[in-house]
């Protein structure tokens, strides 16, 4: 796969990054008047405070590189004449691992619980959405940088750079970081981008960034992580809009309507178009970034999608089974948080088939050598399209079959 990001400068991102988790925590209580009966009341806002301070003491205790952000999106109401019977909060629970970030989000849980507990309210849990981290892979970053480099940057009018220099004096805090994301682990580099950019004084950044693989994490997400745990993948970034500009600020978004933004978007269109026609021309390229990702999955243990349903140390998940291995039985692949796990189908299994994996949920807060088990259900899947020899084959299948019951045997009672 072959993508790009719009920035503030000219690069192939290399290394990882955080894998994120979206939650949102409703919290129901009841309305009462604040001052007149205020035992009556129970603050649906005051278990949103509680859970944040408790959020807030948690971030003391995990890991530098995890990240914890909020969002009141409702505080129940503009009077503080009233208890809040009604109040929610959306979380973002970052870490570099999909297995550490499920850890880390069952830990926010249970401070979302016990802020419910405290305040005697109701708490309902809604999952958004959750992405894993990158997998770098240096054959495909190495072929679009060449790509890039050949194709040249951007370059831009006096009225475009004006432009630039006015959302660049806006910004109030700049950073002291040169721009690029390899500028601090090379000394070449560091001096080379230095150079260019002018000290980093640069409005808008006319140079590419020498290329630097590494596996370091960046402290973002993208669900362009969990395509490159699937297939080889490398990611650019244009300068769409200027330097020193942050992420998601209006400064990036005054620029998207422009020509600035325009014209390296196109650019991007190029270079994966380039190194598109490059891999289709080029198979032993393509083979050596498709071995380089299978010894990364080696390595790493598979893809664990981050999107798992939870209940306290339980993990539910679905997984399709073909209607050959329904009936025949065989081997099969389930995802876990700790890497795919080999499951032996019956024979004779109906969809809807509830499989329990002892020991592959989540661990106890309490009690780090308990683990919660992974519940499966086994969903027999009916291919859509067939080939004529398929469609004979279920024919004689089906006449087979015929004056065979297909319902299931019925367990014989105790005295019968």
């Amino acid at each position: 796969a072959l993508t790009w990001h719009p920035g503030n400068v000219n690069q192939v991102t290399s290394g990882t990054c955080n894998t994120c988790i979206q939650t949102e925590y409703k919290f129901t209580g009841v309305a009462s008047h604040a001052a007149g009966a205020p035992d009556k009341g129970r603050s649906a806002l005051d278990a949103v405070e509680l859970m944040n301070i408790g959020v807030q003491f948690l971030r003391e205790h995990m890991p530098d590189s995890a990240r914890i952000h909020y969002s009141i999106t409702d505080a129940g109401g503009d009077s503080p004449n009233v208890v809040q019977p009604k109040a929610q909060v959306l979380y973002m629970v970052r870490s570099i691992w999909v297995k550490d970030a499920l850890e880390l989000q069952e830990r926010v849980d249970r401070i979302a619980l016990a802020a419910s507990m405290m305040t005697d309210t109701k708490m309902e849990k809604k999952f958004i959405d959750g992405c894993s981290n990158t997998v770098p892979n240096k054959v495909l970053e190495s072929l679009m940088w060449d790509n890039f480099n050949d194709l040249g940057v951007c370059h831009y009018t006096e009225e475009e750079l004006k432009y630039a220099k006015a959302l660049y004096d806006s910004v109030e805090m700049k950073s002291d970081k040169l721009p690029g994301d390899a500028t601090e682990d090379s000394s070449d580099i560091y001096e080379y981008v230095d150079e260019k950019s002018k000290h980093g004084t640069t409005p808008m950044n006319e140079f590419l960034v020498p290329y630097l693989y590494y596996e370091k994490p960046r402290m973002g997400s993208t669900d362009v992580g969990d395509v490159s745990w699937c297939i080889p993948t490398a990611q650019i970034n244009t300068s769409t809009f200027p330097a020193q500009a942050p992420g998601h600020s209006w400064q990036n978004v005054s620029c998207g309507r422009t020509s600035i933004a325009h014209k390296n978007m196109l650019l991007a269109g190029k270079v994966i178009a380039a190194t598109a026609i490059d891999l289709m021309e080029k198979p032993d390229v393509l083979q050596a970034a498709k071995d380089e990702f299978n010894k990364k999955m080696k390595r790493y243990g598979g893809y664990t999608c981050p999107v798992f349903m939870r209940q306290e140390t339980a993990i539910f998940s679905t997984v399709p089974i073909s209607f050959a291995t329904a009936a025949l039985g065989g081997p099969i692949k389930i995802k876990t948080v700790d890497g795919e796990v080999e499951y032996e189908v019956k024979p004779g299994t109906q969809t809807d088939t509830k499989v329990r994996l002892r020991g592959k949920g989540v661990p106890s807060l309490r009690n780090k050598n308990i683990r919660g088990d992974h519940y499966v259900t086994l969903v027999v899947t009916v291919p859509e399209k067939l080939t004529e020899e398929q469609k004979e084959a279920l024919k004689h299948f089906d006449d087979a079959m015929k004056g065979i019951s297909s319902e299931p045997k019925k367990k014989r009672g105790l005295f019968k």
